[in-house]
Formats: C-alpha cells, sequence, structure tokens
C-alpha cells in the first residue's frame, strides 16, 4: 500500500513516501494476547494495523517506479522473537526476498535502516510510565 497515511485521519511527517506491506492482524494480535496474559501490558491503537514498513518517507531516487506494485501479494516470513524498542515497542523481525528486489528496483537500500519488521504494539503511556511490568524486557530483548 503506497502513500498508506491518505487512509486515516492522523497525520504523519514527512507524509509522502510511504509504502507497507498488509500483514495479517492475526500475527500482532497472538502476540498481544500473550504480553498481556503474561505481563499485563496494555497497548495503543496503531494506526495502520499489522503491517511491515518498506518505505519510511524517504524519497525513492526512481520516483516514476513509485505505485508500481500496487497490490501485488508478496510472500514474506517472521520471526516468533520478540523484542522491545526504545522502550516502547515491541516487534518482530520480517524477511522478504521480495520487498528488497522492489526497494533495489527504486533505487534505495535493500532494507531500511532498521531491517523489515512488524511492529506489535506500542505500550499504552500509562504502562510506559510503570515501568516495573516490562523491566525483564529492558534487559533481555533490547534489540537497537
Amino acid at each position: 500500500m503506497y502513500e498508506p497515511h491518505k487512509a486515516v485521519k492522523r497525520v504523519i511527517k514527512p507524509a509522502n513516501w510511504w509504502m507497507i506491506l498488509k500483514t495479517d492482524e492475526g500475527i500482532i494480535d497472538y502476540y498481544k494476547y500473550w504480553l498481556k496474559t503474561k505481563y499485563d501490558i496494555r497497548f495503543e491503537k496503531t494506526i495502520w494495523g499489522s503491517h511491515i514498513s518498506v518505505n519510511r518517507g524517504f524519497t525513492p531516487p526512481k520516483k516514476e517506479l513509485w505505485g508500481k506494485y500496487e497490490g501485488e501479494e508478496i510472500e514474506f516470513s517472521y520471526s516468533n522473537r520478540i523484542y522491545l524498542v526504545n522502550q516502547i515497542f515491541f516487534c518482530i523481525d520480517a524477511y522478504s526476498a521480495r520487498l528488497e528486489e522492489i526497494r533495489l528496483e527504486m533505487g534505495l537500500m535493500k532494507q531500511p535502516n532498521h531491517g523489515f519488521h512488524i511492529t506489535v504494539g506500542r505500550i499504552n503511556k500509562q504502562y510506559s510510565e510503570e515501568r516495573s511490568t516490562i523491566e525483564g524486557w529492558l534487559k533481555c530483548s533490547k534489540k537497537y
């Protein structure tokens, strides 16, 4: 999906040159369920649901290719290892040779800065202030 911000009311900056691959909501629902069950962690509502960010606002050198693959079904796989980023986001790594090909064709690096991943969720702000429920994650899952 190109320019996913146009489908929601929230403003994303920069607003242009975003591309995501929508993924099954069951993926993030599964991990959110276990995080809530085991650690009583609650999440904020996500604006795009389950997805892989393919391009996050960077102008591709080959702009004329933008939108070329709209609607294409793309295979991907993902890890079952969940990790915490910036003490706020839980993520799982994702892999897709096809997404790498598309990025390279547009003149971008093979992968985004932090690789392909699916954001399971952003911790509710109230919980981000109450760090005691996620202390263990900070020690063993910090990836970036």
